[in-house]
């Protein structure tokens, strides 16, 4: 039996086949989406390119000859990937971190982003440069980028500068995170 995914492109998105990895252009970049040749989980899977020849639309096809579980499972975990890739290069992304404490607040330079957590010393941070910083306010910092995962790992490497503290929740969190505050000491 044969597993099949099917995804519909939009029409300003072009899609390329080259040494190994596929090549995703949109308006907003370009993004590559690769697989090891030793890989053994994405072995068998075939992805194909279509054009509907009436109304020109444009659609992905992740197919594999088996239709277990574990085939189900990679490729949804590969057809979420290329949608996201796709998401990216037509929209892009955008996280907001707030940055909440006495004093905390984050500066944005040229060169990188000098945050002021409440140390002795202020904590530079190096800009990426597939990166956009924004910061509304001197306490939130809005991050752009058409690359999700490169977008959330930052992200985290920044949260990791101030951890939430849990009695009184300072620290760095996104904006609509919920901390459990805990109670302190009762007489």
């Amino acid at each position: 039996m044969l597993y099949y995914k099917k995804l519909s492109l939009p029409q300003e998105i072009s899609v390329f086949w080259e040494r190994g990895s596929w090549i995703l252009q949109g308006p907003l970049g370009i993004l590559s989406l690769s697989f090891k040749k030793t890989s053994i989980f994405y072995e068998g899977f075939r992805i194909k390119f279509l054009i509907h020849p009436k109304n020109y639309q444009k659609f992905l096809f992740l197919m594999h000859d088996l239709n277990d579980r574990k085939t189900q499972a990679l490729g949804g975990t590969l057809i979420s990937l290329l949608d996201q890739k796709i998401l990216g290069i037509s929209h892009g992304f955008f996280l907001n971190l707030d940055i909440r404490g006495i004093g905390y607040r984050v500066n944005i330079e040229e060169t990188g982003l000098i945050f002021k957590l409440g140390y002795s010393h202020e904590i530079f941070f190096q800009n990426s440069p597939n990166m956009r910083f924004f910061s509304p306010k001197s306490n939130i910092l809005s991050i752009y980028s058409i690359n999700f995962q490169e977008l959330t790992q930052i992200c985290e490497r920044i949260r990791r500068l101030k951890k939430i503290e849990p009695y009184k929740g300072k620290g760095i969190r996104f904006v609509d995170e919920k901390v459990l505050i805990k109670i302190g000491k009762k007489k």
